[in-house]
């Protein structure tokens, strides 16, 4: 009988609690998702390692097959759960939750992330130079260099002063995944959409932007028609990383979300 694909993870918080997926994006693990953690210690918090990464190290041929890394996340999400991903983890979440008649989850909420990357006429997104750019500077013996100018980009504010010392400082002990997890990783963002998925979800999404976000624009708002249990927010003073650079407000919105939910539910 074959033997069904599961990531590693990592459980914080109160077993007893309701479950909370954290999933990160490009890069980095999902240590570096322990401050959203942090703000919900009622929760029983699963942070999920994408494979190739963390806990999931040992699933790294899995990397190189977006599907097989869908399934394996599906299959590890709780019954119930509220799921939050991150950046490029999200196109992993939406497909994960979209593709399925039971979507298991109770909600989604997708931070600074996008259902297609790259932009078209119809839609705003990343340049396809940017994209061949990442991929030309990604080789074996870069994967540090670049994807600590990956991070810096990130948390640089407008004087260029890296805003969180604190995740750099993490950064410089983190194990940097293989070039096969990074490079991969570069081409999910490259040619996955993941837009008709995010259309016919069943369940409440939640899409946070920031509005200084070098990657992600904050004009995406628009893809998801709005209502209470389908809507989005910006972060006017944050890029990448609200939940690093505005983690009061972005607690409150998250939880305002969590109990309009919740109590819809209920």
């Amino acid at each position: 009988m074959e033997q069904e694909l599961k990531l590693g993870f990592k459980l914080t918080g109160d077993p007893k609690g309701q479950p909370l997926c954290l999933i990160h994006g490009w890069g980095l693990d999902s240590s570096f998702l322990t401050p959203i953690a942090k703000m919900f210690p009622e929760h029983c918090i699963y942070l999920i390692d994408l494979p190739g990464y963390g806990e999931s190290r040992s699933s790294e041929q899995s990397a190189y097959d977006f599907y097989t890394g869908v399934e394996a996340l599906y299959n590890i999400i709780p019954e119930g759960a509220d799921v939050m991903a991150a950046s490029l983890g999200s196109l992993f979440a939406i497909r994960a939750l979209g593709r399925h008649q039971n979507p298991k989850a109770a909600s989604l909420v997708t931070i600074c992330s996008s259902a297609r990357f790259p932009c078209d006429p119809n839609w705003p997104g990343l340049s396809a130079e940017l994209f061949y750019r990442c991929r030309t500077l990604l080789t074996p013996r870069r994967c540090s260099r670049v994807l600590n100018l990956f991070v810096k980009m990130q948390l640089l504010d407008e004087n260029h002063v890296v805003r969180d010392p604190k995740l750099m400082q993490l950064f410089e002990h983190y194990e940097v995944p293989s070039y096969q997890t990074l490079i991969s990783g570069i081409n999910t963002a490259c040619f996955v959409d993941v837009r008709e998925d995010l259309k016919n979800l069943k369940i409440p999404v939640l899409q946070l932007y920031g509005a200084r976000d070098r990657f992600v624009p904050a004009s995406l708002t628009y893809a998801l028609k709005g209502d209470d249990l389908r809507t989005s927010y910006i972060f006017a003073n944050s890029g990448h990383n609200p939940y690093l650079t505005e983690p009061k407000l972005f607690e409150k919105v998250v939880r305002d979300f969590f109990d309009k939910v919740h109590n819809f539910l209920a």
